[in-house]
């Protein structure tokens, strides 16, 4: 960083970096003068959307940024579109988020974690909040390294599996 303050790789990797050592807002600043800068590849917005979802209530660039990492992609890219389904769930287009989801699985094999994440954030948009609890349960911890990763999609669940709080029971 201090030879190339601004070369757009050092910036990328220094934003992983401070990520994987546990510094979420560091890696939020790194990846955030690659965007303002005009200068930002399709994976930073992809990842600075992403940690957008972490925030309470999720950042506001989360949807743009989401955008711009698909659009700026050269080839369907289902880690991009998975973020972006993701924040339009979030920002509460869930019709939007639906057709983005389907296209991000088509042709691939079984959901990962991300995707049930956002499958269940898609259910809970339009109220069918058991079928979000089951997707959520899905939804297996992640891990970077043998470590827990903090911006895995399993807390995006755990925390809206606590937004629901448990399940009515049945009526007698």
């Amino acid at each position: 960083l201090a030879r190339l303050p601004d070369d757009p790789d050092v910036l990328g990797v220094a934003g992983s970096m401070a990520l994987l050592m546990g510094d979420a807002d560091g890696a939020a600043r790194a990846w955030r003068r690659l965007i303002d800068a005009g200068r930002a590849p399709p994976a930073v917005y992809n990842n600075a959307a992403w940690l957008e979802l972490f925030r309470d209530p999720s950042g506001k660039n989360a949807l743009d940024w989401a955008r711009r990492a698909v659009d700026q992609a050269r080839q369907r890219d289902h880690a991009s579109q998975n973020t972006l389904a993701a924040a339009y769930a979030e920002a509460g287009k869930a019709a939007e988020a639906r057709e983005i989801f389907l296209r991000s699985i088509e042709g691939r094999g079984p959901l990962g974690a991300a995707d049930w994440y956002v499958f269940g954030r898609i259910a809970e948009a339009w109220g069918r909040n058991t079928s979000a609890r089951a997707a959520y349960a899905r939804v297996e911890p992640g891990k970077e390294g043998g470590a827990d990763d903090p911006t895995s999609a399993f807390h995006l669940a755990r925390r809206r599996l606590d937004r629901l709080g448990p399940p009515a029971e049945d009526a007698p």
